[in-house]
């Protein structure tokens, strides 16, 4: 997928629409309209990839995943496939009435592909190359190479992605509120086909302060074809706002126009 400045919407991965991470959340990120829908992946202790943002589960008393603590928690790299499978969510049970389950990455890639979504894959910072091989592998097998953007904090990871396909367009993020430089730029442009994602514009002065900082480099970096993408927006203003200083992507962690869950058919 050759990138350009067409806008692009990215479903971020908690919109509070269903549990995050699950099948149903990307269902319904599906249905509200989205053009791209974003996931975290992360290695199983058998090398699958399974769909979480955190690096392990924390439970509550019957068992079921609850909000992550990083001082009590199970670490996924310390769980097979199967065992991550069988776990279950207890965050909105009530409206699904049921317990959702974790996803693994292929159900994820499937979704994307059966809904002709853009697959906005972020690799964690765990066992790179083997979780990177993976990906591939199944983005391959739903032939999916031209609708994926790999993205991730970690430099490695799009090399890793580069080893394999030189095409593929990749992202990488900045810390929250860094403001850019010219080596950060240098170092993306060295990829090819390549975003930087800015992690500064949720909506507070101190976001808006880091974008006006970074705003000649900002500039620096659309001469250089490098595509800016802003990681996580809640707000429409903010989106506005951004697409003014050349941000052309967003990762969306709130439902606003045009984006909403469709009524039920019974209420049209």
């Amino acid at each position: 997928m050759e990138l350009n400045r067409q806008l692009l919407d990215i479903a971020y991965s908690s919109l509070n629409i269903a549990p995050i991470n699950t099948v149903e959340h990307y269902w319904l990120a599906a249905s509200c309209g989205f053009p791209a829908l974003k996931g975290d992946i992360r290695p199983t202790a058998d090398g699958a990839l399974v769909m979480c943002h955190d690096r392990g589960f924390t439970f509550d008393a019957d068992g079921r995943i609850t909000s992550f603590n990083p001082d009590d928690n199970k670490p996924i790299l310390d769980m097979n496939f199967r065992e991550c499978l069988s776990l279950e969510y207890n965050s909105f049970h009530d409206s699904l009435g049921y317990c959702a389950r974790v996803t693994p990455y292929e159900d994820f890639v499937r979704i994307c592909a059966e809904t002709g979504k853009v697959c906005f894959t972020t690799i964690r910072d765990e066992r790179i190359p083997q979780a990177s091989t993976e990906m591939l592998r199944i983005i391959k097998k739903y032939s999916m190479e031209d609708r994926l953007i790999v993205n991730s904090f970690s430099y490695e990871a799009l090399e890793e992605t580069r080893k394999y396909n030189q095409t593929i367009p990749v992202s990488h993020v900045q810390p929250y509120c860094k403001i850019l430089t010219k080596d950060t730029v240098d170092a993306a442009s060295d990829l090819g086909n390549a975003i930087i994602s800015m992690f500064s514009f949720p909506g507070n002065d101190s976001g808006f302060d880091c974008i006006l900082a970074s705003a000649p480099v900002i500039e620096y970096a659309l001469s250089r074809n490098i595509i800016m993408f802003q990681a996580i927006l809640d707000k429409q203003e903010d989106r506005e706002r951004a697409i003014q200083f050349g941000f052309s992507g967003f990762q969306i962690s709130r439902l606003f126009a045009p984006y909403a869950l469709p009524l039920p058919k019974a209420a049209k």
